[in-house]
């Protein structure tokens, strides 16, 4: 064996042993979210659906810019900033939005609620 082969065999190993971790990392995670423990920040990707009218874009941004996560809006292919006034306005509010964002915060989670559409 040349050295260049073991060293692609070691490569291949370490990114094996990685994939294992990243496995059982969200086997723990799962079952601590099932336990009722709250996900921090970048652990879960949460999407919800909601309605917005020009008049609550304001209250909707301030409280997402308190957020210390990314937090994205979309309607159909457009993805914005949801801390962008502009963003968040620029987009047709007369369609239901879905909001994107890993992390929680208590405020932002009872807007979104209160924004939530009904199924």
């Amino acid at each position: 064996m040349y050295f260049g082969e073991i060293y692609d065999k070691a490569i291949l190993y370490f990114l094996r042993i990685l994939a294992i971790m990243g496995s059982v990392e969200k086997a723990i995670h799962k079952d601590k979210y099932a336990a009722g423990d709250m996900p921090s920040k970048g652990e879960m990707e949460m999407v919800k659906e909601i309605q917005l009218t020009p008049n609550e874009v304001r209250h909707f941004v301030n409280v997402a810019s308190r957020c210390d996560f990314e937090i994205d809006i979309s309607y159909n292919r457009y993805i914005v900033d949801a801390k962008s006034f502009l963003g968040v306005y620029g987009l047709d509010l007369r369609k239901s939005l879905k909001v994107s964002y890993e992390g929680y915060d208590k405020d932002f989670e009872e807007l979104l609620k209160s924004l939530a559409i009904a199924s």
